[in-house]
């Protein structure tokens, strides 16, 4: 249990006793500091750390002229599966090709558009992220259609997720 202090006379207290047991003192809560912190949690969760991971994308450029591992999205799923630090070693940041299928086509809170590529053991394994240019392109797909998409792998958070893909 949280202990606070009685600012009269200086007793621990019980962080529910609305009354001080010793000299009656009523003990104010900090309702309003906890609003507001909580509020600040709200905009850096939702505006701005959005806004900072946009830019740093932005700044990223992909070269997709130069060579690409091509390879199948359910293999791509196994290799981090199994070992995930030695996939990061060998996929995390380089250009890959990926062939799958559909199995959703969506948009993210930030607006990117994305398809995510079934593997055997998941329906959304590996989620490709597009630029809004690319936004007819993706709308246009399928789901349940076979396509190749080629992007920067990030590695694995949950999904390998690649960004900056095209068709």
């Amino acid at each position: 249990m949280v202990q606070i202090r009685c600012k009269k006379c200086g007793r621990e207290l019980n962080n529910k006793d609305k009354y001080c047991p010793v000299c009656g003192n009523l003990i104010k809560k900090n309702v309003f500091a906890r609003a507001i912190l909580f509020i600040i949690a709200v905009l850096i969760v939702f505006y701005i750390y959005p806004k900072l991971i946009n830019k740093m994308d932005e700044k990223t450029h992909v070269k997709y002229s130069d060579p690409t591992v091509s390879i199948t999205a359910s293999l791509l799923h196994n290799i981090y599966e199994q070992n995930e630090p030695a996939a990061d070693k060998k996929f995390k940041g380089k250009v890959v090709s990926v062939s799958g299928e559909i199995s959703s086509i969506g948009k993210d809170m930030i607006g990117k558009f994305n398809i995510c590529l079934k593997t055997k053991n998941n329906l959304c394994s590996i989620q490709c992220f597009f630029d809004k240019a690319h936004k007819k392109k993706v709308v246009a797909q399928e789901k349940g259609a076979y396509i190749t998409i080629t992007g920067r792998c990030d590695g694995k958070t949950g999904r390998v997720i690649l960004r900056k893909c095209v068709f």
